[in-house]
């Protein structure tokens, strides 16, 4: 189909996964979003625990997942392209194969630190077989999926795709397989100018066993309108708790986009966490609003309207 490819790659540095497709399908290419058609990808992906938090729009999930890191397991850096850029067309036996664009991937492992190719086609697993550089068990009914070999520094699987014909729970154990028992030290991406020189928070991990819920304002407290120009919130006396003992960085984010702001401790009065005005603005809050924090370790807050 002569369609102009929608679909933007999500290439990165340092990626922990990177997944392979094969082309670009009418709906989603239509859409502008990779998987948008529905779901499944993404419910398939939380299942198995790729990421810890299910997406509900499916408009919203290649921005959520490849394009930022907060909801991955281990706080993974995820890719995605596919193998054919040049074709729009749902029909995979129409798609076409040629072996620079086998080589097109092979140059961009090579110029990127990638801990794991994810081949999730068929046709993409039988050129890259074609071409030698895997050895797939795809002759075995059972257990036909997995590591089917290694590229350099780069791990290659090859799973299902997520509308095969198979067991939702095959499906599921496939794709936990990508994380294998390698325990990579968690990177992020780099948000702000400000983060990258506050590497302490670069290799945190943010678990949700380890957070709590509180609210803003206090009871007897109001988020004023100066309080929105500004773009500070006052942590008062019941708040403070949840906030460091003295002045520092924080880590905040505010959806699904990260920020290292200044938490400011002062005696006899309010501490200021100094969110700004561009995040205040994200936050859409009002005057007498009210804010939904969700504390991990490390002091990184995820902060909602309530």
């Amino acid at each position: 189909m002569l369609v102009a490819v929608n679909l933007k790659e999500y290439i990165h540095p340092k990626m922990d996964l990177l997944f392979l497709a094969l082309n670009a399908p009418e709906v989603s290419n239509k859409n502008a979003h990779w998987f948008s058609r529905n779901l499944s990808f993404w419910n398939l992906l939380f299942k198995s625990s790729i990421i810890s938090q299910p997406i509900v729009d499916p408009l919203k999930g290649d921005e959520t997942i490849f394009g930022n890191n907060i909801y991955n397991f281990n706080h993974w850096i995820i890719g995605v392209t596919d193998l054919n850029r040049d074709i729009v067309e749902t029909r995979s036996s129409l798609v076409s194969i040629d072996k620079w664009e086998v080589e097109r991937i092979l140059n961009l492992l090579d110029n990127t630190k990638t801990s794991r190719l994810c081949l999730m086609h068929y046709r993409v697993a039988e050129e890259f077989e074609k071409h030698n550089i895997i050895k797939r068990n795809f002759h075995l009914r059972t257990n036909q999926y997995g590591k089917v070999g290694q590229y350099k520094s780069t791990e290659i699987f090859e799973v299902p795709f997520h509308n095969a014909s198979i067991s939702i729970n095959d499906k599921i154990k496939y794709y936990h397989h990508l994380k294998g028992n390698i325990c990579t030290e968690p990177t992020h991406l780099v948000l702000t100018n400000k983060e990258s020189k506050n590497r302490d928070f670069e290799n945190k991990v943010i678990t949700a066993k380890n957070n709590s819920v509180f609210y803003l304002p206090d009871n007897g407290n109001t988020i004023t309108e100066k309080d929105i120009k500004k773009g500070v919130l006052r942590i008062t006396t019941i708040a403070s708790s949840n906030f460091p003992s003295k002045s520092t960085d924080v880590a905040i984010i505010i959806s699904n986009e990260k920020k290292i702001i200044s938490y400011e401790k002062r005696t006899g009065r309010s501490d200021l966490l100094k969110i700004g005005k561009d995040f205040m603005n994200k936050l859409d809050i009002k005057p007498f609003g009210k804010l939904k924090f969700t504390k991990f370790k490390n002091w990184q807050y995820i902060i909602e309207k309530a």
